[in-house]
């Protein structure tokens, strides 16, 4: 089976444990856990109970794992993340270091999470998710697909982004768009108004010329 279990390692019961499988020191595996074929074990790591880890996954040193917990294939645990109760993890998915996830979070496939993530409870992060560094989400948020989180960012409790964002933008060049024709209206008002300030000296001049002729005229005839 090509197993490599280290010391001071505590497997529960009914645990089923795949090939090509490498584990550090003082590693924890709670009942009822399924591990997949090619995974690798830093030390200090805690697995709690009804987790299924599938194939290709690579997990660091102080990985804490809570109970019922179901991650997809190539997940890649940096150190130091502390993973909750109820959470399911897609596949492509790569944590940082310094990681918190509560209760109930669902991560979709191809999500990349940066260094120092805090997730609260309640959190569903779609496909396709880019988050950096020093990121807060609070409880309860909904994160769409296709979404990039910058770096520094809080995020409160109750909210959901991500397409609703989308419609945000395409409301926003709406605007824009209004905005810019509006614009153009007015560029087109000043520019009548000129001409029409233009018009009317012009025809004040021609009056004025018409005067002055007149008043030479009556002059020449006395």
């Amino acid at each position: 089976l090509n197993v490599d279990i280290a010391e001071n390692v505590d497997i529960g019961l009914n645990v089923d444990i795949g090939e090509n499988i490498d584990n550090g020191e003082n590693v924890g595996c709670g009942e009822n856990v399924d591990i997949g074929e090619n995974v690798d074990f830093g030390e200090n790591v805690d697995i709690g109970e009804n987790v299924d880890i599938s194939e290709n996954v690579d997990m660091a040193e102080n990985v804490d794992i809570g109970e019922t917990v179901d991650n997809a294939e190539n997940v890649d645990f940096v150190e130091n993340v502390n993973i909750g109760e109820n959470i399911d993890i897609g596949e492509n998915v790569d944590i940082g270091g310094n990681v918190s996830y509560g209760q109930n979070v669902d991560m979709g496939e191809n999500v990349d999470i940066g260094e120092n993530v805090a997730c609260g409870e309640n959190v569903d992060i779609g496909e396709n998710v880019g988050c950096g560094e020093n990121v807060d989400i609070g409880e309860n948020v909904g994160c769409g697909e296709n979404v990039d989180i910058g770096e520094n960012v809080d995020i409160g409790e109750m909210l959901t982004f991500g397409r609703m964002l989308a419609v945000v933008r395409m409301l926003t060049l709406v605007r824009m768009l209004t905005l810019g024709r509006m614009l153009t209206f007015v560029r087109l008002l000043a520019v009548v108004r000129m001409l029409a300030v233009v018009r009317m000296l012009t025809l004040v001049r021609i009056l004025t010329l018409v005067r002055m002729l007149a008043v030479v005229r009556m002059l020449t005839f006395l």
